[in-house]
């Protein structure tokens, strides 16, 4: 299983509609932006944190691939909103002694 950072753009009141993640194909000069390349790297099982408007506000489970349609990357996952979004800033230190860890042992 991998983890993935998603920033997903939409106002504060908007809800989570569709059960899919989706993303512009690439840039105009037909080379994949790294939105577009982690589309595809993207597996079932894999979670995902759904970032917006400074906070985590729901977290994902994708359930299969990426598929490539004419608008775009389509992602199929489920969504779960959280009742309390979780700000990243107010636990700046503790997320940065665990990523320490993590990469130095």
């Amino acid at each position: 299983m991998q983890y993935w950072w998603v920033n997903h753009k939409r106002t504060p009141g908007q809800r989570l509609v569709g059960a899919y993640l989706w993303s512009a194909q690439g840039r105009r000069n037909s080379n994949l932006n790294e939105s577009s390349r982690n589309m595809a790297r993207v597996q079932p099982g894999d979670l995902m944190w759904l970032h917006t408007d400074r906070a985590v506000r729901a977290i994902g489970i994708a359930l299969a691939g990426a598929t490539l349609t004419d608008r775009g990357w389509q992602l199929p996952a489920r969504f779960m909103e959280l009742d309390v979004p979780l700000q990243p800033a107010a636990h700046a230190s503790a997320l940065a002694r665990c990523f320490l860890k993590s990469t130095h042992p």
